[in-house]
């Protein structure tokens, strides 16, 4: 070989050339590579409200639009949120827990539904259902989160506006807060404490507007 020509590294040689400690931490870091246990699960959750006593007649009579709700960063987002008891002005989202459609979507299908049942108005609907409405239901997401410490609890706060369609007057307007304790450890059992919250904020909601 000319003296001008550079030597090929030998991978193969140089591990076979590394001190005998170095080799075996090499070999256990291989190793432990290869022996990681299975992939985390993601878990999807749903908002499920209870049924609501149907009203004895439309408190809003006509049809009624429930529009899309709003929020403000994570809470919009699909992982589940939680806050701990010891800084509760921080919130984090869990990994592999999310619900099961983003919350702003949920909270619209579900007070839609609760609504319809309850008899609310002669007709209830979403936007895409097309069509004009006589009153517009507005939601904003304040607060759904989940509060660890050593009791653990939910957080459900819904500001809820009706507004009449046509003129845009406003019918009401209320931000209604539920928090309840969590029975149980883990995030299945907050999002069913948060489907709890929602259904008593409803329920708030359906007597506000019958004797408003």
């Amino acid at each position: 070989m000319g003296a001008g020509r550079r030597r090929t590294p030998d991978p193969v040689a140089e591990v076979r050339a590394l001190p005998g400690i170095v080799l075996f931490s090499l070999t256990m870091w291989l190793l432990a590579g290869c022996a990681v246990g299975p992939e985390p699960v993601d878990h999807h959750f749903r908002l499920i409200a209870e049924p609501p006593a149907a009203l004895s007649a439309p408190a809003l009579p006509g049809t009624l639009m429930v529009k899309r709700f709003s929020a403000d960063g994570l809470l919009g987002q699909r992982p589940v949120v939680f806050a701990k008891a010891t800084s509760p002005q921080t919130l984090h989202q869990y990994n592999y827990h999310f619900w099961a459609d983003a919350p702003t979507v949920m909270l619209q299908e579900l007070v839609a539904k609760v609504l319809r049942s309850a008899g609310v108005a002669d007709q209830v609907t979403t936007p895409a259902h097309g069509g004009g409405a006589e009153h517009v239901l507005v939601g904003r997401i304040e607060r759904l989160e989940h509060l660890v410490g050593e009791t653990p609890a939910v957080i459900v706060a819904l500001e809820l506006g009706v507004y009449h369609g046509a003129r845009r007057e406003l019918v009401w307007l209320r931000s209604y807060v539920d928090q309840r304790p969590v029975g149980a450890a883990g995030v299945a059992a907050a999002a069913s404490a948060m489907s709890d919250a929602t259904s008593r904020i409803l329920s708030r909601f359906l007597k506000d507007l019958a004797v408003r």
